[in-house]
């Protein structure tokens, strides 16, 4: 009998560790760098070009920063605001090269009616065109002039717990968007393969998991100064992104996340005002478990 009891106790011990390495080890949402609700239907860098602009040119930009005007530095957490990092972003859409009367935009639009989105960054691209569009979050300098310190030390391990980056993304053609981020020790940048996505696509096949440790160059990710996302276009790229989010492990028992939607999930549509994909798949990352965090930032 005692060698039973003893056997039972340690299946059971087993099983109890089992279930709070499911439970508290997996990966959730531990912040958002955006999330594009803030500034949504208002933000916008737009370029119409008035000549044929041949490659090799002197570049066209428009360039739009959110907020505009004053300090809310007050109302506004620059560690963490209302789901925008710094509570600021900058956008600069660059034209290297298109033709007469074509436009190129960068803008932000809201989503209504989704469970799990609601915003978004949508890219436009005509043909036979060629651009860069960036997102820039340094702080609130109401300025693309990068400020390599903006964002004052942002801690984007929240204390050792968070590894990667989770962006939403969806394309009607295959591209690739490179993420840098500047920190105290140094530069470093990483880019997300983005294919084609698919017509009948589910939450998951928009998801992209960038590790850290994936990043390039010697970056100190508990100290970050500023964060770029940069998207080219050599051929009438047309692409959203969703979400910006920081996964980590799942601190503590009273954490109480949201499952991310499975591939059984009602497929997400961009908005009626922006552009929509036609097709992009997105290779089946890792399954994780998300929650928000938020505080308050002028809408």
């Amino acid at each position: 009998h005692f060698i039973f009891l003893t056997s039972f106790i340690m299946k059971l011990a087993i099983v109890f560790a089992l279930f709070a390495v499911c439970a508290f080890g997996q990966l959730v949402e531990v912040g958002i760098v955006d999330d594009f609700f803030i500034g949504a239907n208002i933000q916008k860098a737009q370029v119409t070009l008035a000549n044929d602009l041949p490659s090799g040119s002197t570049p066209i930009v428009a360039e739009s920063s959110f907020p505009v005007g004053g300090d809310f530095s007050s109302t506004c957490n620059i560690d963490f605001g209302d789901t925008l990092v710094g509570c600021s972003r900058d956008m600069q859409m660059q034209v290297t090269s298109g033709e007469q009367g074509r436009s190129f935009d960068s803008e932000i639009f809201t989503i209504s009616g989704d469970a799990l989105f609601r915003g978004e960054w949508v890219v436009a691209n005509p043909k036979t065109s060629s651009s860069v569009a960036t997102l820039q979050y340094d702080g609130n300098d109401q300025s693309f002039n990068l400020n390599q310190s903006g964002l004052n030390s942002f801690d984007l391990t929240f204390g050792g717990t968070a590894t990667e980056f989770r962006l939403s993304i969806v394309s009607d053609l295959e591209t690739a968007y490179t993420t840098i981020v500047y920190t105290s020790t140094g530069t470093c940048s990483a880019i997300i393969n983005v294919p084609r996505t698919p017509a009948n696509y589910n939450y998951a096949d928009t998801f992209f998991d960038l590790q850290y440790s994936a990043f390039s160059g010697g970056c100190t990710f508990s100290n970050v100064g500023a964060i770029e996302l940069v998207l080219p276009s050599t051929d009438a790229v047309d692409a959203i992104v969703r979400k910006i989010s920081i996964l980590g492990v799942l601190p503590s028992e009273s954490a109480t996340p949201t499952p991310v939607p499975s591939q059984s999930n009602t497929p997400t549509r961009p908005p009626t005002n922006s552009p929509t994909p036609s097709q992009t798949p997105t290779p089946t990352p890792s399954r994780s478990t998300e929650c928000t965090v938020v505080c308050n930032c002028p809408a």
